[in-house]
């Protein structure tokens, strides 16, 4: 438990890897060293691998891709663009887990349960912090940072893991309709509204359900849930009238700003801008090197990419950032395991709320490709649920748990049989 625990962590990239750099690290040998022993396996034909493990197998390449793109190109060693790639490897827990699914070490509840219980965990740990750190103090850490329509120094934290969590209450409730799923989704609605207030995460995550709620709900029960709808806007409507309660500002700007940067226009945030002069910077370097990208630089190498462009990460500017490391080549290339999970999606019979959760997760991290480079920066988001919707599919686990309690997590030998959501 203790290991899949801090797989799932350091997989889905939380604050706590500040805590844990060792254990991560330990990890990513660990990772490289499995998917070595069996690529060595299928070489001597001791064993057969799965179209799934191929594929990852195939991924491998892209810190290599990078280290030698950025050696070509700007004359940094080999061994400085592979160690600053190296967290990249992170998404090899996705055929790690597959590996123990397949050889009946785990079983898909006990991975939901540990997913639920590690988004608990790392909710409970970001809302201590909230609470009892002032971010002015620690403006140097790597989740603080500054946006003056955020009221300053904010806490950036990656809520990948939330957001899953999110999507899964949510959906138990759409398709179960008890309040105790609702009541569970709260919290994660609080962090992401309220604490992280990350632009893109909340449309994507509005989006992915708003997709789910017209595709597997609305046709099946159209005038309910339509009345249910109208219902609560007018209560939200009557809550806002005798309140008098009216959106901040800073919160109207925010969404404003997201506009006015997706139509190419200035806003007066300097965030965005700041982001928009990255482009800006890349873009000649993106279209010189098309094809095959320019690689990631290391800080440790003549000061990184601050050296060339000033201040300038490529994970800033998502798909951008995808292009400038690995060119249009590496872009499609990343984009293949969506193509190869979207394959697996519409053969799937399971109509389960946890592997449907892992389908609009997977949603979420296509979407977020687009603007915070999912895929490529924080990988294991992607490939850890394209290994439970491949094993979901090639096994049909009939020992999936339906619990109507939404604390199930903590009850980890619990099995029934399927029961359609």
């Amino acid at each position: 438990m203790l290991i899949l625990f801090i797989g799932f962590r350091a997989g889905f990239r939380t604050p706590l890897d500040e805590i844990s750099k060792l254990a991560e690290e330990v990890l990513n040998f660990f990772l490289i060293g499995f998917m070595l022993f069996r690529i060595t396996q299928w070489i001597t034909q001791k064993e057969k691998i799965s179209r799934y493990e191929a594929l990852m197998m195939l991924m491998m390449v892209f810190p290599v891709w990078s280290a030698v793109a950025s050696a070509i190109n700007f004359g940094q060693p080999l061994v400085y663009g592979i160690g600053t790639t190296r967290n990249f490897y992170l998404f090899l827990l996705g055929p790690f887990f597959y590996y123990l699914l397949h050889k009946k070490i785990i079983s898909l509840v006990f991975l939901k349960n540990t997913m639920l219980a590690a988004s608990w965990c790392t909710l409970a740990v970001f809302i201590v912090i909230y609470l009892t750190i002032n971010p002015e103090k620690y403006p140097d850490r790597f989740f603080i940072g500054f946006n003056e329509l955020k009221g300053g120094y904010i806490f950036k934290f990656n809520i990948a893991i939330l957001i899953f969590a999110l999507l899964y209450y949510s959906i138990r409730y759409l398709s179960t309709h008890r309040l105790l799923y609702l009541l569970a989704s709260v919290p994660f609605y609080y962090m992401m509204l309220s604490i992280r207030q990350d632009r893109s995460i909340i449309i994507m995550t509005l989006l992915v359900l708003l997709i789910f709620y017209f595709k597997r709900i609305f046709f099946q029960s159209a005038l309910r849930y339509s009345a249910l709808i109208i219902l609560l806007i007018f209560t939200g409507y009557f809550v806002i009238e005798i309140t008098d309660y009216k959106p901040s500002e800073q919160s109207v700007n925010r969404f404003y700003n997201l506009w006015l940067t997706v139509t190419g226009r200035e806003t007066d945030e300097s965030a965005t801008n700041i982001r928009r002069l990255e482009v800006i910077k890349a873009w000649p370097d993106i279209e010189k090197r098309f094809l095959f990208g320019n690689g990631e630089l290391s800080p440790r190498w003549q000061d990184g990419f601050s050296r060339i462009y000033g201040y300038f990460y490529p994970s800033d500017i998502g798909i951008i950032g995808i292009l400038y490391l690995f060119g249009v080549t590496g872009t499609l290339l990343l984009f293949v395991q969506f193509l190869f999970a979207r394959k697996i999606v519409i053969k799937l019979t399971l109509n389960d709320p946890f592997v449907i959760t892992c389908v609009y997760y997977l949603l979420f991290c296509f979407f977020d490709t687009f603007t915070s480079g999912q895929s490529a920066f924080f990988p294991a988001n992607s490939t850890m649920v394209i290994a439970i919707l491949y094993y979901a599919y090639r096994k049909h686990e009939p020992e999936l748990i339906h619990s109507t309690n939404p604390y199930s997590f903590i009850m980890f030998q619990n099995k029934t049989q399927i029961r359609h959501a």
